[in-house]
């Protein structure tokens, strides 16, 4: 950690998180910001959100139908 001042006279930390950054589990499927999921359904005609937890293999899709679903688990 390096503590820098700022000509204002506030300080800055300045702190190196590769290590950490190294250490952590990488997500393939991150959670999506609020603003890009309002931005990606705004004016769509349909859309669905299930919350699944407990619930795996507990909602019945059609086989023709699967290709126009996702799931991230």
């Amino acid at each position: 950690m390096v503590i820098q001042p700022k000509k204002t006279g506030e300080i800055r930390i300045c702190v190196d998180l590769r290590g950490l950054n190294a250490a952590c589990v990488h997500d393939p499927f991150p959670t999506p910001f609020t603003d890009e999921v309002l931005e990606n359904v705004g004016g769509k005609e349909a859309y669905s959100f299930t919350d699944g937890f407990s619930g795996y293999h507990q909602v019945r899709i059609a086989e023709e139908e699967n290709t126009k679903t996702t799931l991230a688990t």
